[in-house]
């Protein structure tokens, strides 16, 4: 986890939650930032979708680290 960015971390939040509370995150703040979904495969599902959806880009922290989404302005070519 990058401690110098601004950090959404949805642990203990629903996934009725979740998209609301990321979109608003992506919206309010200046990139990059990172998203923290844990090792729920749904919830990041959700983050990722909302973050292709508003078409930024991403990236893992680390390959080893699904669990946390960097999101950046511009939209990486997969």
């Amino acid at each position: 986890m990058n401690r110098n960015l601004k950090t959404l971390d949805l642990h203990n939040i629903s996934h009725t939650d979740a998209g609301r509370l990321v979109v608003n995150f992506l919206m309010i703040n200046d990139m990059p930032v990172q998203i923290i979904t844990g090792k729920s495969e749904q919830m990041r599902g959700i983050a990722v979708e909302i973050i292709e959806k508003y078409d930024f880009g991403y990236h893992y922290e680390l390959f080893s680290n699904v669990g946390c989404v960097i999101v950046t302005d511009n939209k990486w070519t997969k």
